[in-house]
């Protein structure tokens, strides 16, 4: 049901149940005599986890979900009676595969389910666990803006960094790439490329690499694209007609000695993984489905080949390992799995315990869909890996609306701390939290005084001045956001690591 941060205010996803709609000529179904629970777990099970009442509040569920779920169970919206109308205009017509012309469910089967929603679900969203306080100023780092506005938007989508120049990159639909150069403690700034609606920006070898979704909003248009660019030779399509392509990756998948090229093609109702060959740019399709996120290309079994580890981020959220058995050809494992509305964000790769075994840290907090609320489950986790990739979760951290977050010893002291950020934050001061990691999985959070100078949606790692220390890189990304803050609205900005 989610999409990525770039995606979070600009269009809507819903779970996908297209592989499983049949609009065929059929008898129409009867009345089953079951239980609204039964039923809810029978119907609402069938396309992804399951949802428990308790999960929405009730408002939620009657005005937002509910209804939805009546328009892909073919019964209509039951709650205004609309009449259901296939929508014509994108260029794949997916819309009869997602939503039935026919039922699938009677309706006093339906009311059945609604009515077991409704009487269980909580009147107010439950409140979060509780957790440390969080402390409002961050000693050992110091904020300095590198661009600010005077207006009342932002409009950063994506942040690259290079580590052999040092250089920031971040990207803008309403301008060009911006180059950041820190230089004896001043900043030097020029554009570099035309605008574009960024999801990733990227140094590759002696080559940036910018990752354009291609068209704002929901939509089957395949507009996406990988675009190379270097100073001396300039901007060149390296991959068209991607499906809102949300993350990709260099490696040699099918061990022919070049470098392939792999692409989550995030999507709407559809979508895909895939990876293109380095000799003839031609797709190989991994997957069928929407909403994969972003992955890491690591051999997760040890034999030698890339294996790619991915988050899904659409209705059946979860975390899968591609296994690589060679040739371009893949085993899938699902390693985690999760409801349909937790909001699946980012994940990474890290060692937190140093046992040699990657864990996964993991934010969910993306609300931008049908159930816009705020959910005590959100927040930023660690699964443990415990052997041969089986994963627990040994450590959560509540945080509302989280949207990212990234592993490193900022602090020098042996031990991965924690940066995040929260784009559909409840307090603005939450909208960027630093963990510091006191050993044996316990945090302690803290953020900085100019943390509401910006909504900050893009989050990156770097050493920007060159004293060896990771610093931070925010973005903002603010919809008419007017300045009620008391700093000056900051679109890109960095916290230089002085640990």
């Amino acid at each position: 049901m989610k999409y990525f941060p770039v995606l979070a205010v600009l269009s809507i996803c819903m779970a996908s149940c297209s592989s499983s709609v049949n609009n065929s000529e059929s008898a129409p179904p009867e009345p089953s005599g079951l239980p609204g629970e039964t039923l809810a777990k029978m119907h609402c099970g069938s396309c992804h986890q399951y949802v428990e009442p308790w999960m929405l509040d009730k408002k939620t569920w009657e005005t937002r979900t509910l209804p939805e779920m009546g328009l892909r169970l073919g019964v209509g919206d039951v709650f205004s009676k609309n009449v259901l109308q296939v929508q014509q205009g994108t260029e794949n017509l997916v819309y009869e595969n997602v939503y039935p012309l026919r039922p699938k469910i009677h309706e006093e089967d339906y009311q059945k389910i609604v009515e077991f929603y409704l009487k269980n679900a909580p009147g107010s969203p439950l409140p979060q666990a509780a957790r440390k306080p969080l402390k409002e100023e961050l000693p050992g780092f110091s904020f300095t803006p590198f661009l600010q506005s005077e207006g009342y938007q932002n409009n950063t989508t994506a942040l690259g960094f290079d580590r052999q120049s040092g250089a920031v990159l971040a990207g803008s639909p309403r301008g060009e790439i911006k180059r950041f150069i820190w230089k004896n403690g001043e900043v030097v700034t020029d554009s570099i490329m035309e605008p574009g609606v960024f999801s990733v920006i990227r140094k590759w070898k002696n080559d940036w690499y910018f990752l354009d979704l291609g068209q704002l909003g929901p939509h089957e248009k395949s507009l996406g694209k990988l675009i190379r660019y270097n100073d001396k030779t300039g901007s060149a399509y390296v991959l068209e007609k991607l499906h809102k392509p949300a993350d990709f990756a260099f490696a040699d998948i099918n061990q022919d000695g070049t470098e392939d090229i792999i692409v989550c093609n995030f999507g709407f109702e559809t979508g895909s993984l895939a990876w293109y060959d380095g000799k003839t740019r031609k797709e190989q399709v991994i997957k069928n489905m929407p909403g994969a996120r972003n992955m890491v290309i690591k051999d997760m079994d040890n034999d030698g080949k890339d294996d790619i580890v991915v988050l899904y981020a659409q209705g059946l959220e979860g975390i899968s390992i591609f296994y690589n058995k060679g040739k371009g050809r893949f085993k899938e494992e699902a390693v985690l799995t999760f409801s349909p509305v937790y909001g699946s964000s980012w994940f990474e790769l890290a060692d937190f315990n140093n046992d040699g075994l990657p864990d996964i840290l993991y934010a969910n907090g993306d609300n931008a869909d049908y159930s816009f609320t705020l959910k005590n489950y959100h927040g930023v986790r660690i699964f443990e890996n415990k052997g041969k990739n089986t994963f627990t979760q040994a450590w959560f951290y509540p945080l509302y609306g989280a949207t990212k977050a990234m592993a490193a010893d900022f602090d020098g002291d042996g031990d991965l701390d924690i940066a995040a950020i929260a784009y559909y934050r409840k307090d603005a001061r939450e909208g960027f939290t630093y963990l510091e990691n006191n050993g044996a999985y316990d945090f302690s959070p803290a953020t900085f005084k100019e943390v509401e100078s910006g909504q900050w949606m893009t989050l990156e790692l770097g050493d920007v001045n060159g004293d060896g220390r990771p610093d931070i890189l925010l973005g903002a990304h603010d919809l008419a956001r007017k300045n009620k803050a008391t700093h000056l609205p900051s679109e890109v900005a960095v916290l230089i690591n002085k640990n």
